[in-house]
């Protein structure tokens, strides 16, 4: 039997072609993400089950929304009965981009709670569920480079991306049930997180020209052949 996905942000970028590859794999996958009528219309029913969460996970440093989305995920998990999860950690953002003292408070919540929070939460519903359930589980951190050095102009997505990769590990660490955890870093992919980057200032960003030229130049990567890649080490999993 196939493991069960859940991945969060399927909407667009690496998370939309790691949703359409697990879907046309018959993966059953629990998306979760905001504007999830953007990936009704490709995930017909006859290959593998879906329940989709349609859920702002920026919200999720307020305790009722907390409760809402673990209630959604356990139920979504009680209905699929997994006996092998794969969560991919997908969602994040690169905002604010800035020297630190020009952040406004929501920026800086938002990207404590999409880049860091949000996997913490979810992590914690998914071993709650699989304490009183047999079930082994993978879980493939997307992080980045920006996770283990300090980039200028990047203090919130280098502090929270770090933080989220050390969560994992000490979850790898002192977890007692099956469990691997994989960090995977996809280096610079052509999607809407490079669009944002490309439009801030150099004062904002010293190092937005050497961006710049990657775009120019072609050397982005194309998420969907990243996406081939992080379905392969699933693949290898499953057949371990």
């Amino acid at each position: 039997m196939l493991p069960t996905v859940v991945i969060t942000g399927p909407t667009r970028g690496l998370g939309r072609e790691l949703f359409l590859l697990a879907h046309q794999h018959g993966f059953p996958v629990i998306a979760i993400g905001r504007d999830l009528g953007r990936i009704v219309d490709i995930s017909s029913p006859q290959s593998s089950k879906i329940a989709l969460i349609d859920f702002d996970l920026s919200k999720v440093v307020f305790a009722d929304d907390e409760r809402r989305l673990r209630t959604l995920l356990t139920a979504a998990l009680d209905d699929l009965l997994p006996d092998r999860l794969v969560f991919i950690s997908n969602a994040g953002v690169i905002e604010p981009i800035g020297q630190v003292g020009s952040f406004s408070h929501g920026s800086l919540t938002m990207a404590t709670a999409l880049n860091i929070v949000a996997p913490m939460l979810i992590s914690n519903a998914m071993l709650s569920w699989m304490s009183s359930h047999k079930c082994s589980a993978m879980i493939i951190n997307l992080t980045s480079g920006a996770a283990n050095r300090p980039i200028a102009g990047w203090a919130a997505y280098c502090s929270t991306k770090s933080g989220a990769k050390m969560f994992f590990d000490v979850l790898s660490l002192e977890s007692r049930i099956s469990l691997e955890v994989h960090h995977f870093d996809p280096g610079v992919l052509d999607t809407k997180m490079q669009e944002t980057i490309r439009e801030v200032d150099a004062q904002s960003f010293p190092r937005v020209e050497e961006f710049k030229s990657f775009h120019r130049q072609g050397t982005l990567k194309s998420p969907a052949a990243v996406a081939g890649q992080i379905m392969q080490k699933i693949f290898h999993w499953v057949s371990s």
